[in-house]
């Protein structure tokens, strides 16, 4: 049954991407891509539609930050060399442009999830 439920999840976003005209090859390739273990497809999201970044969390209005400070006058406190402060305000931004389909990309896109991971002050 497991086998069967894995097939019928993979099924959907094939479908999309056979839909928009991409080959069997390419939707092969990017099905197969390592982006961790974590990983599903309603996790991530990418709307070019609407703006060029697409941020993956707001440490201004997302709940999970909502105990962190967010006076400015925090990061005027001392703190260990290299620490980021975690303060409730998106001033550190994590941007990388990546292709899909490319192995070079793998490094970034973990570099990215493991910053979102245990709540890093970045955006």
């Amino acid at each position: 049954m497991a086998l069967l439920a894995a097939l019928r999840e993979d099924i959907g976003p094939m479908n999309t991407l056979h839909a928009i005209g991409l080959s069997k090859k390419f939707i092969n390739k990017l099905m197969s891509l390592d982006v961790g273990e974590t990983f599903t497809w309603e996790e991530y999201g990418l709307d070019i539609r609407d703006t060029a970044i697409t941020w993956l969390n707001d440490l201004e209005s997302d709940e999970r930050y909502r105990r962190w400070p967010s006076s400015f006058m925090d990061l005027l406190r001392p703190t260990y060399p290299g620490m980021l402060r975690n303060l409730r305000r998106n001033i550190y931004n994590y941007v990388i442009i990546v292709d899909p389909t490319s192995p070079a990309s793998g490094p970034p896109l973990k570099l990215g999830e493991t910053l979102l991971s245990p709540a890093t002050p970045v955006r």
